[in-house]
């Protein structure tokens, strides 16, 4: 019972991790745009 509980704790534990990282890449990607946005108006 043990082994299955760590199991699920540490699958969620990834799943929240890779969830994290797609969000930070896509803030990037955003960041990029704006910037990219603003040399232009300027």
């Amino acid at each position: 019972m043990f082994n299955c509980i760590t199991e699920l704790v540490l699958r969620a534990k990834k799943e929240v991790l890779a969830k994290q990282q797609q969000q930070q890449q896509n803030d990037v990607v955003k960041l990029t745009r704006n910037s990219k946005r603003k040399k232009k108006c300027c």
